[in-house]
């Protein structure tokens, strides 16, 4: 698991992605990072923010990660009826 979050966590860090998460530019049920479909199939993951939570008496922000599904587009050739 460790291995896999690995790259996700380099992006994250590298292109200042983890300030989204500190002041949520989206609304609740909406996905927080990555935006883009391209950068979401690449990752296979994506990052939904799910609203306010109170822990502790400190309010913290929600996400949950969920997988993201790929359609594959592949356009495969008439059947021809069986003939005998």
């Amino acid at each position: 698991m460790q291995q896999t979050l690995a790259p996700i966590a380099d992006a994250l860090l590298n292109s200042n992605g983890w300030k989204k998460y500190l002041d949520p530019p989206v609304g609740r049920g909406t996905v927080a990072w990555p935006k883009q479909s391209v950068d979401q199939e690449r990752y296979g993951i994506h990052y939904c923010y799910d609203g306010e939570i109170l822990l502790d008496g400190i309010i913290c922000h929600k996400y949950h990660i969920s997988q993201t599904i790929v359609t594959l587009n592949i356009e495969s050739p008439a059947l021809e009826p069986f003939s005998s």
